[in-house]
């Protein structure tokens, strides 16, 4: 009996199927960077043709893991290359994005977090001095948006933003959401030309999770844009 295991936080934002696709591709790519095999221009990598992809995901068609695989590059999610030694092999190798990693690395961070809240609790003294000394207020961690602001290229509507963030709680997904602002700032087309949205409908829209547009219909020249401030089966 195949069993299979994705992330459901990961699910959320992208769907199951490609959930359980991108932890088989981490899953293979964290084997191989242990491994130290399969690195080429800087990353790690994982190949498998259609045929094997299709071996390890029987219920699903060659057409629809081609399709997820697709998405999953078109969210920047994954990188393709070719780095077979045959000019006439044809299979694909697969690494994971900035953005890639850094929704693993996320996940990780949170689940150590909980899984440290539940550890080594013990019921307190009772004090029987009462403490004449005025409470210091407690420290409050740092929030990773003024990290998002900096990156993020129009300033408008800090304070909003601000508190959208942290009624959000969206520092669990700071990695993810400034590695999205910094890869639009260069290959969006949209940003290039101008059409960035506000801070605050970036992140009520989710924005982070919407298709990065690289191509201009029908060839629109770029527009002067006025400066802003700044496991799992057979693989290798």
């Amino acid at each position: 009996m195949c069993m299979y295991s994705f992330d459901c936080e990961i699910a959320k934002l992208y769907g199951v199927d490609e959930a359980i696709i991108l932890s088989n591709i981490h899953f293979w790519i964290s084997k191989n960077e242990a491994n130290k095999v399969n690195k080429h221009d800087g990353n790690t990598w994982t190949y498998n043709s259609m045929d094997a992809w299709h071996d390890l995901f029987p219920f699903w068609s060659k057409s629809q893991i081609r399709r997820k695989l697709d998405k999953l590059h078109e969210k920047g999610l994954i990188l393709k290359g070719n780095y077979n030694k045959s000019a006439y092999d044809r299979t694909t190798w697969y690494s994971l994005t900035e953005l890639g990693y850094s929704i693993f690395r996320n996940r990780q961070i949170e689940n150590k977090e909980s899984s440290n809240q539940t550890d080594g609790i013990v019921t307190p003294i009772p004090d029987s001095k009462p403490d004449s000394k005025p409470d210091r207020p407690s420290h409050t961690p740092s929030s990773r948006f003024d990290e998002f602001w900096a990156a993020y290229p129009n300033k408008t509507g800090k304070k909003k933003c601000q508190q959208k963030w942290k009624t959000r709680k969206l520092d669990t997904l700071a990695d993810l959401i400034i590695a999205d602002v910094k890869r639009r700032r260069i290959d969006d087309v949209n940003w290039q030309d101008g059409y960035i949205p506000n801070p605050e409908t970036y992140i009520n829209g989710d924005r982070w999770q919407d298709e990065i547009k690289t191509t201009r219909a029908n060839n629109r020249p770029l527009r002067q844009q006025a400066e802003l401030p700044v496991h799992y089966g057979k693989q290798c």
